[in-house]
């Protein structure tokens, strides 16, 4: 596999095991009783363990609207939001997907759309995708969900050696989905 070289200074492994152990453990707030009213409703979790800013950059709705809209992530931090069925609207669910972008320096980023549905009929589901279009993570998402990998990048440390990485994103469909981004060392 080819390796992209990349001008960000990588982190230690120590310093990253800290940082991402603290999102990992981070609870994820209760949801509101209002929005637990609501006939159909989704919580969205999205961890970022890596080092590196996650951009939002669309959205896409198959059927239903925000509750509290999704944002960028900062390294190592979790942006946590909401969906809902849309007011007054009958037999519909909430279904759609958000896209993003990893920004490795400035002239490398990692593009990454997520899928999520609460149906009026049908199941929970996740999804994420390789890809800059929010509908195609909605298209990708399973009642399994899923994980993707990126190409490996190179960088250098602190002290200038090589370090190689990748990101590995997961999506857990349920009621409170789970996203997760990491950045997994491979010299480490």
């Amino acid at each position: 596999m080819d390796l992209i070289a990349v001008g960000s200074l990588i982190i230690s492994v120590a310093e990253f095991a800290l940082h991402a152990g603290e999102v990992a453990s981070k609870e994820t707030p209760d949801v509101g009783s209002e929005l637990k009213e609501k006939t159909r409703w989704l919580q969205c979790t999205t961890k970022n363990q890596t080092q590196f800013n996650i951009l939002l950059e669309n959205t896409y709705f198959d059927s239903g609207r925000y509750w509290d809209t999704p944002g960028s992530i900062d390294p190592f931090t979790q942006d946590v939001f909401s969906l809902c069925n849309g007011d007054n609207s009958a037999f519909t669910g909430v279904s759609g997907g958000t896209s993003y972008k990893i920004v490795i320096d400035s002239q490398h980023t990692f593009h990454f759309a997520i899928g999520w549905t609460n149906p009026y009929a049908g199941a929970f589901k996740a999804g994420v995708v390789e890809s800059n279009k929010a509908e195609d993570g909605y298209n990708n998402a399973t009642v399994t969900g899923n994980s993707i990998q990126s190409p490996q990048y190179q960088g250098k440390d602190k002290d200038g050696n090589a370090s190689i990485f990748y990101f590995h994103i997961s999506a857990s469909p349920s009621q409170n989905a789970r996203f997760c981004i990491n950045q997994v060392r491979v010299d480490a």
